[in-house]
């Protein structure tokens, strides 16, 4: 099996991966063993390289006296590729050309004081490095040391579990020891198309029976929700997790009904279509997952929603946008399904929607007629504005005060209707409404 390895790294890699990229593994493993220390690939690169996925996240466990550090150092000093390093933890990042970047880490090993505590850390074997890993797809490390090149570790059987597409845990107390566990699993069963053995769902029923991920810091909670949120096959997953007690465990309210799982389908088509037309560009800040959070609590009563915030600790930022989905009454809804909304009453109902709520609002309507409201506003209406502003009001005579603000809002609904296209326009627009009230010499 090794010298399949071998062939597939030094013949498959060479030519697939970018040279940055391959020079940058294959001489770490040079230099790391002439100072004493083997060097490993490890994790999600090993299993997406045996499944033949592409993956260009490397990520490097180094054993021995001086670890990650002493090998990023004589490495950069070497080749003069710029690094980071970070002695306290152990780790070192190397920047290479291009914008690829590799981390590494002294192996080290785990013990967690009590369920869902973050772990003690302490320096280790490769083997014990490997134990500490959450699925044993993941245990797994490829030897990059000359000596040992393309040598395959598994000591949890993880090989075997990609072949019978299988997810797997390392040990009984694993989803207790750390409860995020659970949501990672679900995720690989989306992403990879496996599916946790049935013992391990049983070890999954019963961490959320004893409720250890309400032991879980909203930090890290709201981290494995972003993460799963912002999975494309969110729709799958989320029936997934309510079905298995999930999201009950998250929220007692929390509900994945047939009616959201509809809403939620037809907000991954939006999501889609903004991502299509170049939006993310113009709305700086767009957050997918954060949509999806909307749609997910909008069913939710206030006092559940609120008590939901504060669990996880959401910032103001993400929490307003989740408002703005949720303030909106049947009217807003109501005015954006009829046809005959004129394009400047959309703006104005719109107008102070973050653009997640939007996309919320569209999918709760299910509509047409308000699929392209809400598409017309988010794709050309949103970004239209006047060309004249104060100063030139106040160039035509007009004396400031309340009604700048009355002149520059009616231009604006004429402009977003398209009844006035240019600048010229607008200022003869104003001289001709607006005339009478004029300081003439």
């Amino acid at each position: 099996m090794e010298n399949n390895l071998e062939r597939r790294l030094s013949q498959r890699w060479k030519r697939d991966l970018p040279p940055p990229l391959w020079n940058t593994l294959s001489g770490l493993g040079r230099v790391g063993e002439k100072l004493g220390l083997r060097t490993f690939l490890v994790g999600g690169f090993v299993r997406d390289l045996l499944l033949r996925r592409e993956n260009l996240d490397a990520d490097i466990a180094v054993e021995g006296q001086g670890g990650a550090v002493r090998l990023a150092r004589e490495f950069s000093r070497k080749g003069k590729t710029r690094i980071r390093v970070f002695p306290r933890f152990g780790t070192a990042t190397l920047y290479l050309p291009d914008e690829y970047r590799i981390d590494l880490a002294t192996t080290r090993k785990e013990t967690y004081p009590h369920p869902a505590a973050l772990p003690r850390v302490r320096p280790g074997s490769i083997a014990e490095d490997l134990s500490r890993r959450d699925f044993t797809i993941n245990s797994l490390a490829l030897c990059l040391s000359p000596s040992e090149f393309g040598k395959l570790i598994d000591p949890f059987g993880g090989g075997p579990d990609l072949k019978s597409r299988k997810l797997r845990i390392l040990h009984p107390q694993s989803f207790q020891d750390d409860p995020t566990r659970i949501f990672r699993a679900l995720r690989f069963e989306q992403r990879l198309g496996f599916r946790i053995t049935p013992d391990n769902l049983r070890l999954i029923e019963k961490t959320l029976a004893e409720d250890i991920i309400s032991r879980l810091s909203g930090t890290r909670l709201t981290a494995e929700i972003r993460h799963s949120l912002s999975l494309p096959a969110v729709v799958p997953l989320l029936s997934r997790m309510e079905k298995l007690g999930v999201l009950a465990g998250i929220h007692p309210s929390l509900k994945f009904d047939p009616e959201l799982s509809r809403v939620m389908s037809r907000l991954q088509s939006g999501l889609k279509w903004f991502r299509d037309k170049n939006l993310t560009e113009r709305f700086p800040g767009f957050e997918p997952w954060v949509a999806n959070l909307a749609a997910l609590t909008a069913g939710l009563e206030n006092n559940d929603w609120e008590s939901l915030r504060k669990r996880l600790g959401l910032s103001p930022r993400v929490s307003g946008k989740v408002d703005g989905g949720r303030r909106p009454g049947p009217e807003v809804l109501l005015r954006l399904e009829d046809r005959r909304t004129a394009n400047h009453r959309v703006f104005r109902l719109l107008e102070r929607i973050p653009p997640e709520a939007v996309l919320f609002l569209e999918a709760q309507s299910g509509k047409e007629p308000a699929r392209k409201a809400a598409r017309l506003f988010l794709s050309r209406l949103s970004f239209r504005k006047t060309e004249i502003n104060g100063n030139d009001l106040k160039k035509l005579g007009i004396p400031p005060g309340p009604i700048y603000k009355e002149i520059l809002g009616r231009l604006l609904d004429q402009r977003v209707d398209g009844e006035i296209r240019s600048r010229k326009q607008e200022l003869e627009w104003v001289k001709k409404h607006y005339a009478g009230i004029r300081i003439l010499p």
